[in-house]
């Protein structure tokens, strides 16, 4: 299971139903169907 912790603001820059790309290895997390220029956090 990709896990990545201590994404500080996930709550707020993720709402409810997001749906997400984790890569846990990288420590990254992103909206699916982001843009470049949109919401990605690593």
């Amino acid at each position: 299971m990709p896990t990545v912790v201590g994404l500080r603001g996930a709550v707020d820059r993720f709402p409810p139903g997001t749906r997400l790309l984790v890569d846990g290895d990288g420590g990254r997390v992103e909206a699916l169907g982001a843009r470049a220029g949109e919401e990605s956090v690593a």
